[in-house]
């Protein structure tokens, strides 16, 4: 993904899963609300759908952005600054 995008973009990609994760709680909680009020499962589906699309989304993006981080950093600041240990 980053080879097509670049990786500055990809990295921005990346951040916008942060309001996808600052929403998880707020879609379980009305999930979990609507499936104690609702007689049927028609109001809980789409909230547990995007609460699951959102946490695979988040697992995804969290991995691709250490994936990405190293060559980004040495981009950024050059290739001595991309080691592990000092």
């Amino acid at each position: 993904l980053s080879d097509k995008l670049g990786r500055q973009n990809t990295y921005t990609l990346f951040g916008l899963g942060i309001p996808i994760v600052g929403l998880a709680p707020t879609l379980c909680q009305n999930a979990a609300a609507a499936a104690a009020s609702a007689v049927d499962d028609s109001s809980t589906v789409p909230l547990l759908a995007s609460f699951y699309g959102g946490s695979v989304l988040a697992i995804t993006f969290y991995g691709g952005i250490f994936s990405v981080l190293p060559a980004y950093i040495a981009d950024l600041f050059g290739q001595k600054h991309v080691q592990s240990t000092g």
